[in-house]
This record gives C-alpha cells, sequence and structure tokens, in this order.
C-alpha cells in the first residue's frame, strides 16, 4: 500500500498507567497524522482494551482508553488506516464495531492445514532449533503427521506450535534425544486434554 506501518499488541497498554497509556496513544495517532505516505496501524488483541464499555468487568483505566481511541477515530481519514486482530470480536464496543469497514473471519486450520502447519513447526522447533542439538524421532512419516492432524482437530495455529514446542523439551529430557512415538502420542493427547478444559472453561464464563 506504500504506508508506514506499524504493529502493536492491545495488551501493551498494560506496561502504563492511566496518563501515560492514553499518552502513548495519542503519540502513536499524531505521528499517525503527520506521514507524509500514512500509516497503517495492526492491532493485535484489540479486545485487550476495545471491549464494550457496558461490561461489568470494565476498569474505568480501560473506559478511558477505550474514549481515547474512539476520540482520534470518529471521522474517516485518509492520514491512516486501522487493523484490528481479536479472537473474541462479540466483546468489542459496539462503537468500535461501528468504525469497522470490513470484516474478516479466519476459521482454525482444517486438517490439511494442520499437516502443513505440523510439518513446519515440527521441523523448526525439534528437527532443525536453533541450540544446534541433534534429537531423533522415532517414527515421523506422513501417517503419523495426518494422525497427529486428525487428533488435534479445533487447535489454532498458536496451538500446534507450542505442542511442536513441547516435543521438543520432552527432547532434551531424555538422554539420547530419541522422540519415541509413546512420547509424541502422550504429548498430543496431553495437549487435547488442556485443549478441552480451555474451552469448557470458556464456555463457563
Amino acid at each position: 500500500a506504500g504506508m508506514d506501518y506499524a504493529i502493536m499488541s492491545g495488551a501493551n497498554f498494560d506496561q502504563f498507567n492511566d496518563g501515560d497509556a492514553i499518552a502513548e496513544l495519542n503519540r502513536l495517532f499524531d505521528w499517525a497524522e503527520k506521514s507524509p505516505r500514512g500509516l497503517a496501524l495492526f492491532i493485535d488483541e484489540a479486545d485487550a482494551f476495545l471491549i464494550n464499555r457496558d461490561s461489568p468487568n470494565v476498569s474505568e483505566r480501560t473506559r478511558k482508553l477505550l474514549n481515547a481511541f474512539l476520540a482520534r477515530t470518529g471521522t474517516e481519514t485518509d492520514k491512516f488506516a486501522i487493523f484490528l486482530a481479536t479472537n473474541r470480536p462479540h466483546v468489542l464496543d459496539k462503537a468500535v464495531l461501528d468504525r469497522i469497514d470490513e470484516k474478516m473471519a479466519f476459521p482454525l486450520p482444517e486438517q490439511n492445514e494442520r499437516e502443513q502447519l505440523l510439518r513446519l513447526y515440527i521441523d523448526k522447533w525439534v528437527l532443525h532449533h536453533q541450540n544446534g542439538a541433534k534429537i531423533k524421532l522415532e517414527n515421523f512419516d506422513d501417517n503419523k503427521v495426518s494422525h497427529i492432524a486428525h487428533m488435534t482437530e479445533g487447535f489454532s495455529g498458536r496451538e500446534l506450535s507450542k505442542l511442536a514446542i513441547a516435543m521438543q523439551a520432552k527432547a532434551f529430557s531424555v538422554p539420547d534425544k530419541m522422540l519415541t512415538d509413546q512420547m509424541m502420542d502422550d504429548i498430543v493427547s496431553e495437549r487435547v486434554k488442556q485443549h478441552q478444559e480451555a474451552l469448557a472453561f470458556s464456555t463457563q464464563l
């Protein structure tokens, strides 16, 4: 797009006190408005501070930060474009949703996509990790990848990455750094259990 860009997380504001958080937000928009090329601002975890202000658990600090955001985005402009990412779009404030021109859903990876992600992350975190120590896999062929992908239905890309990291940690815990079939199956089963518990907890909320 030929624009300047900035990437931030909504959780970044947690490190500031009330006044400083608002000052940082205003400083960001001041920069955006002065950029000769315009600014594309990507905000990950947008629900961390753009949450519905009528929610019972919203703090006064978050309301003030939300109001500061709304004040800087109330009219159309060619100075900046904002991209919001969230796993919980239903909790965003109505005024924030009203400012969104386009909405795009990124569904969880399907079987074939999980297979590709598993190969990618296991290659990165297990087979070619940065410290150079050699990890051996007892059996890691297409059938094994397909089996793990089938077991991890509903997993996000991040969960699959963390699964591969757990395999790396397990391999480092044994003297020969050999990751057996049983070890991989145990790790997958444990991660599936954690995934199901997390889903049950979020449903209760």
